[in-house]
């Protein structure tokens, strides 16, 4: 074979596919096609050598060309061929993916999958890794080496992989009816910066909505640090949470946690959700010998965020501890030498009459592939000592907290590392950190830092590394994020409650939602603040990242696919609370990230609060964002069924007409609101039954618009009024008089 035309085989990432596949399929032709050796199984595959330079040429889609494929002495006629995978489809070599429309492979199959291997020169890291998850009991993909041959001619060595469907659940014991969720592309992390419907693929129940997997983004991110060990045991399934992480650390598994994994929600039997292990070619000595047990995010990358599912295990104690534990029992049992060794020597025995006859793979023959086999041996007798000096001489993982305002100035704030001798902080506009505006403070010892001065408004990242002699520790987030538009001033409300709906009519039920609105022009990032209606135990937690606009709204509901159902043009909405408000009378509280309370009302049903809002359609709306929202008076009812996401509908007004007093009955003081269409000379009197005036409050002209008057309960000599009953009666320069009763009680 001549040694220029292996050479341009091994060329680098990104040379033109045609190139490559022309000196492909001329070793395909030329190359004898070796025996069946060493149980190694082969696939032949008939097909149209221009389809075939068609795909390899257009490598990027996901386009099927027809084959025939024979495996054991039987043809599939009908099977379909593309490319697969995501990075790797730029490589030289390139992994398949092939399908049987009408008749499964021989295994029940009707989809499988060969990889090309091409980033792992021992060809045996798939393949180890799987028998690992396995051996461990943690459902994992099949996978097993196979030689390919194309029209006759050997194609190269490959590992044959399970495709990740019901079969495989079915295999697995595990329900096919629960949700498999494949995480396909970067940013398939489960961050705030997910989305459900892009980065992932359905593998199952493919028709039905992904509301479970935004619900789970949604609570991993929200769930509050000291409940997380609960959420842990509700919602994961905790055994096995524990296992991947534990395997993923030992293996140095860098290739996962932001894209290569799948979630499983076992919605038909135990509720809870789950981790598979996704292509593992990059483990082992892949990344080197020293990769950080707690990376699952890459800053440098711009869809590479940090995965709760391994930063929030590991800021508390009890998991850390119990996937410590689960770290220290792997290396005495199947992540052990006395294990894995004789499984890669019974491979390389397997392997190595095939490795020098594939001439499309990045190995230059025996001696290379036999060298990186030794190197993985190495790892794996080394690499729970590394995993053990990380563990106590690290920094200690830790969090960032939400921007903290103190004495009207912005902090950064973070918790506090074990082990940390400084702090380093970055922030800047660029979430990859890499543009010129990047700021940086070395050398904090504290765990706080306050923002200069005169910063530009905007949105910012910010990430803060613990460091001491032996290593360093990226805090989760590694790219936070807060909004800073201008200084607050102080005495500010900074977002009130403006509407909400506790009782849906009958025939239009989104579930029960509260509307808040943010009354000033910057933006506000409510990260960790929550929501409480009048127990203690009820509470709904804003995720990281949760910004509400100036002058904007956001809505926060019980069931966010039942209230877009109704509302789709609201695009401010978080959902996903598990209580609900009272029909008759409750209490309704905001509270920010660090416990204090924002806004809080207590509504009722009946008067003075408007009794229509109870489930009539109309929602409980206050009357102009100027008023204090804790008074019955100022709130009216809404049009139907509300205007979440908007400013509230305006009320429609008759000239004078007094709204209401409230409260009624009262003791020491009681509001009257009244309106006026436009200007007018106006009086607002007190008087008793018998029509006698008890005391004048307002006797001037008023400009249009709503107005507020209190009676303290005294008549115009400043003597206590007795308890009874008395008209409120305001009367314009027009002769129009209108009147409200209140009752006086002592």
């Amino acid at each position: 074979m001549p040694v220029r035309l292996i050479q341009q085989l091994r060329g680098k990432v990104g040379r033109p596919a045609s190139s490559v596949l022309g000196a492909l399929l001329a070793l395909s032709t030329n190359l004898p096609a070796p025996a069946q050796e060493g149980g190694i199984k082969e696939y032949h595959i008939t097909c149209d050598p221009d389809s075939f330079s068609y795909i390899y040429g257009n490598w990027k889609r996901d386009h099927y060309v027809p084959i025939h494929l024979t495996h054991r002495g039987r043809t599939w006629r009908d099977a379909e061929m593309r490319i697969r995978g995501d990075s790797s489809r730029e490589l030289p070599k390139k992994s398949l993916k092939i399908r049987f429309p009408s008749t499964p492979f021989h295994d029940g199959n009707d989809r499988i999958n060969f990889n090309a291997e091409y980033l792992d020169p021992s060809y045996l890291r798939t393949v180890l890794t799987s028998r690992l998850f396995r051996d461990t009991r943690h459902p994992a993909f099949l996978a097993e080496h196979a030689r390919l041959f194309l029209n006759g001619a050997f194609l190269g060595l490959y590992v044959k992989v399970e495709n990740m469907d019901e079969h495989f659940l079915r295999r697995n014991r595990l329900h096919r009816g629960g949700n498999l969720y494949k995480a396909t592309l970067d940013g398939a992390c489960l961050s705030t910066m997910d989305d459900a419907d892009h980065h992932w693929e359905k593998k199952t129940n493919e028709s039905e909505d992904r509301d479970d997997l935004r619900n789970l983004i949604f609570l991993i991110n929200a769930v509050p640090d000291k409940e997380y060990l609960n959420f842990s045991h509700s919602y994961l399934a905790y055994d096995g949470m524990v296992n991947i992480i534990a395997l993923n650390m030992l293996l140095s598994n860098g290739s996962t946690y932001y894209h290569n994994y799948y979630m499983f929600h076992d919605i038909m039997g135990t509720g809870k959700w789950s981790m598979f292990p996704w292509d593992t070619d990059r483990t082992f000595s892949r990344y080197g010998w020293n990769l950080p047990y707690h990376q699952s995010g890459q800053p440098r990358h711009l869809h590479r965020w940090d995965n709760p599912f391994l930063e929030r295990a590991l800021q508390d104690e009890t998991i850390l501890g119990d996937i410590r534990s689960r770290i220290d029992q792997l290396s005495l049992t199947w992540f052990s030498p006395g294990h894995l060794f004789p499984i890669m020597d019974s491979l390389e025995v397997l392997l190595e009459s095939t490795i020098p006859l594939d001439r499309a793979d990045d190995v230059a023959g025996l001696a290379q592939w036999r060298s990186h086999m030794a190197e993985d041996r190495a790892y794996i007798e080394s690499r729970h000592s590394r995993l053990e000096r990380q563990f106590e001489d690290w920094p200690s993982p830790f969090g960032t907290l939400p921007l903290r305002w103190i004495e009207d100035d912005p902090w950064l704030v973070w918790r506090s590392s074990e082990g940390a001798s400084t702090y380093t902080l970055k922030y800047g506009k660029d979430p990859q950190f890499l543009d010129s505006d990047v700021r940086m403070a070395e050398g904090l010892t504290d765990t706080a830092f306050a923002l200069p001065p005169g910063l530009p408004p905007g949105r910012y990242f910010w990430n803060v590394e613990a460091i001491n002699s032996h290593g360093s520790m990226v805090a989760f987030d590694s790219r936070s994020t807060f909004a800073l538009p201008r200084r607050p001033v102080p005495g500010e409300r900074p977002v009130m409650i403006n509407e909400l709906n506790y009782h849906s009519a009958d025939d239009f039920d989104p579930g029960d939602w509260v509307e808040l609105h943010n009354p000033h022009a910057r933006s506000l990032d409510l990260s960790g603040w929550y929501l409480k209606d009048g127990r203690e135990d009820h509470v709904f937690f804003l995720p990281r990242s949760t910004f509400i606009v100036g002058k904007g709204y956001l809505v926060l509901c019980q069931e966010k696919e039942d209230f877009l159902a109704l509302f789709p043009e609201v695009e401010a909405c978080l959902g996903g609370w598990d209580f609900g408000l009272g029909r008759y009378a409750e209490s309704v509280r905001l509270f920010d990230a660090g416990g204090n309370l924002v806004d809080s009302l207590t509504y009722g049903s009946e008067a003075p609060w408007p009794s229509e809002a109870n489930g009539t359609g109309s929602t409980l709306q206050l009357i102009d964002p100027g008023l204090d929202n804790s008074l019955a008076a100022n709130w009216g009812l809404s049009g139907p069924y509300g205007t979440p996401g908007a400013s509230n509908a305006p009320i429609s007004l008759e000239p004078g007409v007094a709204l209401r007093s409230y409260p009624n009955p009262f003791g020491r003081s009681v509001t009257l609101l009244f309106a006026l269409q436009e200007g007018a000379r106006c009086s607002v009197a007190i008087v008793d039954i018998r029509g006698a005036q008890v005391a004048k409050l307002v006797d001037e002209w008023r400009p249009a618009g709503l107005h507020q008057v209190d009676w303290d309960g005294y008549d115009g000599e400043g003597k206590r009024a007795a308890s009874g009953v008395y008209l409120a009666r305001l009367s314009l320069a027009t002769g129009s008089v209108k009147s409200s009763k209140v009752v006086l009680l002592r």
